[in-house]
């Protein structure tokens, strides 16, 4: 536990802190990181070498641990969904530093980042792996299954908010 009571713990490495700080720099960012303080998902976030196994333009990934799901009576169809208990999000420094560096094919999630700095790059990566954590995201997991456009679809707008609010602030004189 590296965030609680509205504090950082003595768990928490000066690269916990700054990342939670950098994510909290936009309001987006900030909605973030306070789903990922306050949910019930223990969530552990890795920093792994290298890229993605086996998805080439893959920044980072989320996995779920066990969740419940409840279903309707009559259709069988899934209407809920607890949240899960836990959650590993990886996130490629490979990737990042190819995508810092502009040879990304894509950028992050389709969006430039040209200009931006590591940390608010990785402010923007784990803006979009909290919201993968979300009963939301997991429902339309089992709606769509894998399908990349619908499961992708609110992550990806989260990080896209936070990389145009970041992008916001960086235009405004220090004074304001």
């Amino acid at each position: 536990m590296i965030y609680q009571n509205g504090a950082y713990t003595e768990h928490a490495t000066g690269n916990h802190k700054r990342l939670g700080d950098e994510l909290q720099r936009t309001k987006t960012g900030a909605e973030q990181f306070n789903k990922l303080v306050s949910s019930p998902t223990k969530t552990l976030i890795n920093f792994v070498d290298g890229k993605h196994p086996t998805e080439k333009r893959a920044a980072a990934s989320t996995i779920v641990g066990d969740f419940d799901i409840y279903t309707d009576d009559k259709t069988k169809e899934v209407v809920a969904a607890e949240p899960p208990k836990e959650a590993t999000i990886s996130i490629y420094m490979g990737k990042v530093d190819e995508v810092l560096k502009g040879d990304g094919e894509y950028g992050l999630y389709g969006k430039s980042v040209e200009g931006l700095s590591f940390m608010k790059v990785l402010a923007a990566i784990v803006g979009h792996e909290v919201e993968h954590t979300t009963t939301e995201n997991l429902l339309i997991l089992i709606k769509y299954g894998s399908k990349l456009k619908q499961v992708e679809e609110k992550p990806t707008e989260k990080s896209n908010i936070i990389i145009d609010e970041t992008n916001k602030k960086k235009q405004k004189p220090d004074n304001e």
